[in-house]
């Protein structure tokens, strides 16, 4: 890959960021005595704030760090450690897009599952999953598989292939049905949506696709229940700043909006 910045040289700290105002609040951190790792934060906050559409705190943010004294490069990322001989033209994609080189040869392995102790050395298989990898797996006993994370139900677009993403991966491995999500979606509504949800499917022993159609709603017709059928289902809840529901504004005869429900698809039979 060319370079088409010039090269910086610097005697005491550097900050780059994607926005001027992330740099200087952590440049302005070095300033103060932090060091690189207080700057990141301070820049990645900041980063959440004046590009809230493309950034926020909950995402993965690699934090590169050169240590001088052993003369090594070292990375902090909620995707462990990064293969040392990683090639990034494999992973490049064309001015309109397209992926060329393994993404394109195979877009499954740019999806998967991130586990606990994904940033571990130690963790066997690094803790992550690739759809590729669970393509191999016989999943053909699994009845039902959620998604409940955001933007689980996306993936790479391949012209006449459909989309290449964890629901595709799983169905190929012989789940029958899966549930995931089309956008980002407030972490309160969606757990009061998958506590109807469960209920609906356990309780009343309804059909699975049913079983969501009942609790979505349930979430559109009465928006008032959502912090009781939320707490009741994981507990006391820390929003992400500005992914709230409370920003989202009501519909049409005080209705919830379809961002807090809507986001959720199953694909597969549903019986």
């Amino acid at each position: 890959m060319t370079a088409h910045r010039p090269t910086i040289a610097v005697t005491r700290h550097a900050i780059a960021a994607g926005h001027y105002l992330a740099a200087t609040a952590g440049f302005d951190i070095l300033q103060a005595g932090g060091n690189a790792i207080d700057a990141g934060v301070a820049a990645g906050i900041a980063l959440g704030v004046v590009q809230s559409d493309l950034v926020n705190c909950a995402g993965v943010a690699p934090i590169l760090l050169y240590l001088a004294d052993k003369r090594e490069v070292v990375t902090i990322a909620g995707l462990g450690p990064w293969p040392k001989a990683l090639d990034p033209e494999l992973f490049q994609r064309t001015l309109r897009g397209e992926r060329v080189g393994a993404g394109a040869l195979s877009p499954m392995v740019m999806t998967g599952l991130v586990f606990a102790g994904a940033n571990r050395p130690g963790t066997p298989g690094r803790g992550v999953a690739t759809g590729e990898a669970l393509v191999d797996l016989n999943l053909s006993g699994l009845e039902l598989a959620v998604l409940s994370a955001c933007e689980s139900g996306l993936g790479d677009v391949a012209d006449g292939e459909g989309t290449f993403g964890l629901q595709r991966a799983l169905h190929l491995a012989g789940t029958r049905d899966v549930v995931a999500s089309l956008w980002k979606v407030p972490d309160r509504p969606t757990a009061a949506l998958m506590a109807l949800f469960y209920h609906n499917l356990w309780q009343k022993d309804l059909p699975p696709v049913e079983a969501l159609r009942q609790a979505q709603l349930e979430i559109y017709r009465h928006p008032a229940q959502i912090p009781e059928l939320a707490a009741g289902f994981r507990g006391k809840f820390v929003e992400v700043p500005g992914s709230a529901e409370e920003v989202v504004k009501p519909g049409p005869g005080g209705k919830a909006h379809p961002r807090l429900w809507a986001a959720f698809t199953l694909s597969g039979p549903g019986r």
